[in-house]
């Protein structure tokens, strides 16, 4: 009787008994073919049911609000809740967007439809939303430049600590500063160079303060000339040889060593004979490309 009941009207799952409310075929049917906010009246143990929950958000996307907090961060769910309804975004939790697991339709939303663009400009007034948006400026620059009704960016009105924290997500690799003085120095086939500006720790006056340099990012495709340029100025009297650049760090993308294993044993070696540090970056290219596409001189 219950079971026809929620499939003519999924509410009706909210006078069915514990028992029922916890039966997965019961609250299937009513999440599914009727209504997604049925969800509600579920017992516990099916709001943190993968399958149920994300169903539900497909027929509703709002239903992601009554998922388990471990649901609502996870990619495949939240992604089918803001599918359904943009709105759906407001319930997705902080490790939802620590993750990195955000997606080109969660940048759509909130950069070209109106209510995304209003859920961004009340999360720059909020100080608990500044680790989701450092990490969706991370993800697409441009989030920081949405603009609300009055014209006024995102960046420029956030509140301080907000405002930080979409700051240092514009910098690359959260170290290097292409937002100013960016000038591209040199392009060719195999290699880009980029003058950008970085913080260095001084201890001149002895109170922490920083020097702004400029310095220059080399970004190249092939892991072996990377590893010969290395290998170029190994034994090399950096003080002596003017017209050579010191390398002073490594990137690279955190896939090259499964994906190259013996390549990236010789980069390696190549790295400790230069006293060379070798970060791993999550999908380098999204942040290089998302730096030399801002405004670069030359």
């Amino acid at each position: 009787v219950v079971l026809a009941a929620v499939t003519q009207n999924g509410y009706a799952l909210y006078y069915a008994t514990e028992v029922l409310k916890a039966d997965k075929e019961v609250v299937f049917v009513a999440a599914v073919t009727q209504d997604g906010e049925a969800l509600k009246h579920a017992m516990e143990e099916m709001k943190a049911d993968k399958e149920v929950v994300l169903e539900s958000v497909k027929q509703n996307g709002g239903a992601l609000r009554y998922a388990t907090e471990e649901l609502k961060g996870d990619r495949d769910v939240v992604l089918a809740a803001v599918t359904q309804d943009g709105m759906a975004l407001l319930h997705a939790s902080d490790v939802y967007f620590a993750s990195g697991s955000i997606h080109d339709k969660i940048i759509d939303f909130l950069k070209n439809h109106e209510n995304g663009k209003n859920v961004l400009h009340e999360w720059v007034d909020d100080f608990h939303m500044s680790k989701r948006l450092h990490s969706l400026v991370r993800y697409d620059r441009t989030i920081a430049d949405v603009k609300n009704k009055g014209g006024k960016l995102a960046i420029d009105r956030a509140i301080p600590e907000c405002k930080k924290a979409m700051e240092s997500a514009l910098f690359l690799f959260q170290r290097f500063d292409t937002s100013v003085t960016s000038q591209k120095l040199h392009q060719s086939r195999t290699a880009y160079v980029l003058k950008v500006t970085r913080d260095e720790d001084t201890n001149v006056t002895g109170n922490d303060e920083k020097a702004t340099v400029e310095t220059a990012l080399k970004m190249m495709v092939d892991i072996e000339q990377v590893t010969a340029e290395l290998n170029g100025r190994k034994d090399l009297d950096l003080n002596k040889e003017s017209l050579i650049i010191g390398v002073q760090g490594l990137y690279i993308d955190s896939s090259v060593p499964d994906k190259y294993p013996d390549a990236y044993s010789k980069l390696k070696l190549a790295a400790g004979d230069v006293d060379v540090i070798i970060d791993c970056i999550d999908d380098i290219n999204r942040e290089i490309k998302g730096a030399i596409n801002r405004e670069v001189k030359g």
